[in-house]
């Protein structure tokens, strides 16, 4: 299927668009302002003459043929910008919270979710760019990559998580420390529920985004696990127990009206709740 012009408006960075043209940064070149010019017809870089279809513009900018069965998402171009601004992940990580410490009202709709400032230190989540930046860490306190959350004033509903490229850890653990020590450990969807989970006392492990979250990158814990799933998503962590057999086992949680996770749960009835909703489920799964 073909690339439209109306499609790779999305796609080129520095875009502009003047009437039945636009133009943008080419890609096929080292361009510092934009020089490629677009129509419905393809792409012609005024600078270095590269010229060719739609698709060949999409496939240098992604190294893949365009299908629309990959979704767009806006914010793909977020760490490209902040890597050329701030350099690599771990400077970006440290400004993100060095920002973020020093301006906590920026940090109004992680309150809002929750978090405490407490919080915020511990897991050193910072804001730069729009994106509230959760630093991917080891055991050992090493970033390796970040998970992004679109702040509410740029989030659309394309456009909410955003991972680090090339991020060699899959996993999100707010606190390692807490999970290295517990011989029980509680599995989620989402970086904000799995800190919910942790500030409610359950050591919590998510993956950095959906697909991340299976049985391959959960293999190094040699310990129990209880499987959390959102409302509606009981299926989906059921086939991860599965796959993880004995190790793991699926709490059913018994939302309240209006709660679609724990996070809904935090922000809505307290950590009191929580805490008395997933030790229930735990109470009934061993009854």
């Amino acid at each position: 299927m073909d690339i439209s012009f109306e499609d790779v408006s999305e796609y080129v960075e520095g875009w502009h668009k003047y009437g039945d043209y636009g133009m943008g940064i080419c890609p096929f070149h080292d361009d510092h302002s934009p020089s490629m010019m677009v129509t419905a017809r393809g792409y012609y870089c005024k600078s270095c003459g590269s010229a060719g279809s739609l698709n060949k513009l999409y496939q240098k900018l992604y190294g893949t043929p365009f299908t629309r069965s990959r979704p767009y998402n806006p914010s793909v171009h977020i760490w490209k910008r902040l890597n050329e601004e701030f350099g690599d992940i771990k400077t970006i990580c440290k400004i993100a919270h060095t920002n973020l410490m020093s301006n906590m009202d920026l940090g109004d709709y992680l309150f809002k979710r929750g978090l405490s400032k407490v919080a915020i230190k511990l897991g050193h989540i910072g804001f730069l760019g729009g994106y509230y930046i959760f630093p991917v860490m080891n055991k050992y306190g090493d970033v390796h990559g970040a998970v992004g959350r679109a702040s509410p004033t740029i989030q659309t509903k394309d456009t909410r998580y955003s991972v680090s490229f090339g991020c060699p850890l899959k996993l999100y653990i707010p606190d390692w420390d807490a999970v290295e020590k517990s011989e029980t450990v509680y599995v989620c969807y989402g970086t904000l529920d799995a800190w919910s989970l942790q500030l409610a006392g359950y050591p919590a492990i998510t993956g950095i985004s959906g697909q991340e979250l299976n049985a391959g990158n959960l293999s190094g814990f040699r310990k129990r696990m209880f499987g959390i799933s959102d409302k509606g998503e009981e299926i989906s962590m059921r086939v991860l127990q599965g796959n993880l057999g004995w190790r793991m086992s699926v709490l059913r949680i018994d939302y309240p009206d209006g709660c679609k996770d724990v996070n809904d749960i935090h922000v809505k009835f307290g950590l009191e709740k929580l805490n008395s909703i997933v030790d229930h489920a735990r109470e009934s799964f061993y009854a």
